[in-house]
């Protein structure tokens, strides 16, 4: 159902509100739950703690990086068909960090994992634009940044949480399901805007 300037009906909006929220979470805590269990990580793989740092950082600089390209690329693949394709690959990298048997797969896996982030978080605002009507559009906004916000804090005590109680994998796969449900909620609910061609650098193109 394609998408008009008035946002998405009710309840559909409602549905896309909460694929956006449940990847959006995703993404930012599997970006930041590593950091507590880098020295747990460290001695369990026997490597340096400074060379554990490259779990977080090999992420960081694979997201920035990417985020522009996969931007435009979605334009012209189609936003909802890039942000669904992100999560899956997101889904199945931290599946792939949970079994990382060393360092090198591990960090294989981080950027395959990041792509995946990139592929998402980059048009995850361009779909916001479209959910909402152009009325509410500042709230639409306004709840994607608290969201963003309650991950961020809630990824350190989730990943405390996890190393205290279970091993370290596991804080890679914690927010799976997350993914599930944005996947799940996000495959008819999601604006299926129609792809664009041509430059983007160029007025009117």
């Amino acid at each position: 159902m394609p998408v008009t300037t008035d946002g998405l009906p009710k309840p559909r909006r409602y549905l896309a509100v909460f694929a956006i929220s449940c990847g959006t979470a995703l993404n930012v805590i599997d970006g930041a739950i590593p950091n507590v269990a880098l020295p747990t990580i460290a001695r369990d793989l026997g490597i340096e703690p400074s060379t554990a740092v490259m779990i977080v950082s090999v992420y960081q600089l694979v997201l920035v990086m990417t985020l522009l390209p996969f931007s435009a690329l979605g334009e012209r693949v189609g936003l909802r068909r890039l942000y669904q394709a992100g999560q899956c690959v997101f889904v199945f990298s931290a599946v792939l960090c949970f079994f990382a048997p060393d360092l090198p797969l591990l960090l294989a896996a981080r950027t395959l994992q990041a792509l995946g982030a990139a592929a998402a978080l980059s048009v995850s605002s361009a779909l916001v634009r479209s959910i909402y009507p152009e009325g509410q559009l500042g709230r639409g906004l306004g709840i994607n940044s608290v969201v963003v916000a309650s991950a961020a804090a809630l990824a350190p005590v989730l990943g405390g949480f996890i190393v205290a109680e279970v091993s370290w994998p596991w804080v890679f796969v914690a927010t799976v399901p997350l993914g599930l449900l944005s996947l799940a909620a996000g495959h008819r609910s999601l604006p299926d805007l129609p792809p664009r061609s041509g430059r983007y650098d160029l007025p009117g193109a």
